[in-house]
């Protein structure tokens, strides 16, 4: 299939900083020095110019309804915050509300995918805005001393995992709070050594979670990125939670959810490092055996799975069939530095 330039699309005079295709694949963005130009994907129409210099990061929303876009912060003369994360309608090219937003890592804020409800933690407060109703700010908050990272729950299941860091002998903890009773207990938690940092993944429905821990320094000197302590898998409704069984002495690489939140597959241990396909209650469905991988992506569909090893490693993307567990081809992939599936397109 041959690749022609769209007669409609105004190539960027300059390099563009970034760019960003919404979730659904509708829509594309790019910022260049002067502002954000937004194109209906499909045959490169412009729908909008934000007059907006000096934004770094852009981002959509699940459905493409809202872009959000970073600046750098400033320190502005009068002494006032610098706005300098700002959220517009993708329709009107309306400013809809601006916040402070000093890092540059997790900027954005985290909406589900209905949109209805987006989060962002800011110090060690969980701020909780309704997008339909911007103008109203901050429309619930949670307070959880030592808190660290966050994680909204896509799904109809309106829930936020929580991460407290160990400190001070006292062991992490990953918390889940129901969205409609902040201030009430966790539904679901977990406490563990060695955890000074997560990452943690929800599957699509919002119904599980999984929590990968790891600590700054390594103390067995094996690894200079830190020691990887375990990966937990958490129902968000409390009935269910373990440690996921990993035989294979190492790092976690990567994991991954499948679209349809009934699976997820982790990379593991020492090179060749072990690929293995669990369920939602964290049992095998199927060994890859070894190879030289630390990345793992799904497709929208769920129907087929990326396994490949880059930075470091040769580059070899496999692709297999999730219904057969056959592989389907190998790609080169040399020096590549991202990877990542074509947007799903709700037909």
């Amino acid at each position: 299939m041959s690749s022609q330039p769209s007669q409609q699309y105004a190539c960027p005079e300059v390099p563009a900083r970034t760019y960003q295709y919404s979730p659904d694949g509708r829509l594309f963005a790019y910022a260049v020095p002067t502002g954000i130009h937004i194109f209906q994907a499909e045959g490169a129409k412009s729908l909008q110019v934000l007059a907006l210099p000096n934004v770094v990061e852009i981002n959509f929303s699940p459905r493409g309804t809202y872009i959000s876009t970073w600046e750098r912060p400033v320190k502005l003369e009068d002494g006032s915050q610098h706005k300098n994360l700002r959220v517009f309608s993708v329709s009107t090219g309306e400013e809809l509300i601006s916040l402070t937003q000093k890092s540059q890592d997790g900027w954005d804020l985290q909406y589900t995918i209905s949109e209805s409800h987006a989060v962002r933690l800011v110090g060690q407060e969980v701020q909780v805005f309704r997008p339909a109703e911007w103008s109203k700010g901050v429309v619930d908050k949670l307070k959880v001393e030592g808190a660290s990272a966050i994680a909204l729950s896509p799904g109809l299941n309106h829930s936020v995992a929580v991460f407290v860091a160990e400190r001070k002998g006292a062991p992490a903890t990953i918390r889940v709070y129901s969205l409609t009773s902040l201030t009430g207990q966790p539904l679901s938690q977990k406490t563990f050594f060695k955890a000074d940092r997560s990452q943690i993944k929800w599957n699509t429905l919002g119904t599980h979670v999984l929590c990968l821990t790891q600590t700054e320094v390594d103390q067995a000197n094996k690894s200079y990125y830190g020691e990887t302590g375990g990966l937990y898998l958490l129902s968000s409704s409390g009935t269910f939670d373990c440690r996921v069984p990993l035989d294979k002495e190492g790092p976690v690489h990567d994991f991954a959810w499948s679209p349809n939140s009934k699976e997820f597959l982790v990379i593991y241990g020492y090179m060749p490092a072990k690929m293995v396909l669990f369920d939602q209650r964290g049992k095998i469905l199927h060994d890859f055996g070894t190879g030289f991988a630390n990345f793992v992506s799904f497709n929208p569909q769920g129907r087929l799975i990326a396994i490949a090893g880059f930075g470091n490693l040769a580059g070899k993307l496999d692709i297999f069939d999730r219904r057969t567990l056959n592989k389907v081809t190998t790609i080169d992939a040399a020096n590549t530095s991202h990877c990542e599936w074509s947007p799903y397109l709700a037909l």
